[in-house]
Order: C-alpha cells, then sequence, then structure tokens
C-alpha cells in the first residue's frame, strides 16, 4: 500500500482553477470535499489505527499526512477529524 501513496496523494490535492461550489447551511465550499478526499481521511485514519510504525512512517514521509492536515484547515466541514 505504501508504494501507492503517491496516487493517495494526488487525490487531496486542491486545483486552484477549479470553480465549483457546494453551498451548505454553514456556508460554501469552493472546490467541494468530495467523497474521494473523505474516503481517503477515513482510509489514513484507519491506518493509523493500525499502530504499525513501518505504515505510519511511510504515511508520514510520503506527504499524504500534511496534505490532509491542510485539506482539514481549507474545508470547513473537515474539523471534525
Amino acid at each position: 500500500m505504501l508504494r501507492h501513496m503517491e496516487t493517495v496523494s494526488k487525490f487531496l490535492d486542491v486545483p486552484l482553477d477549479d470553480q465549483r461550489e457546494l453551498t451548505l447551511s454553514n456556508g460554501t465550499l469552493k472546490p467541494p470535499l468530495g467523497t474521494a478526499r473523505l474516503a481517503i481521511a477515513k482510509f489514513i485514519a484507519h491506518l493509523f489505527s493500525l499502530n504499525d510504525d513501518t505504515i505510519v512512517t511511510g504515511i508520514v514521509d510520503s506527504g499524504v499526512l500534511k496534505k490532509l492536515l491542510v485539506s482539514t484547515l481549507f474545508f470547513i466541514i473537515m474539523d471534525f477529524l
């Protein structure tokens, strides 16, 4: 799985030219969160729950964790993570 972290990382990238908007009761998400980004966040949380040093180190070294943390600041709805 660790060899595919680069592909996972690409899904977390937020394109700057994305003009889609999603109106919610507490504001507007621009661009929308998307089910793929939310599924990746859940998957990474599950991998961390395994408490395997190799997996945790691989996730941190690949930069996926940093992008996921940036996403929590970019998307208001993901503050619950």
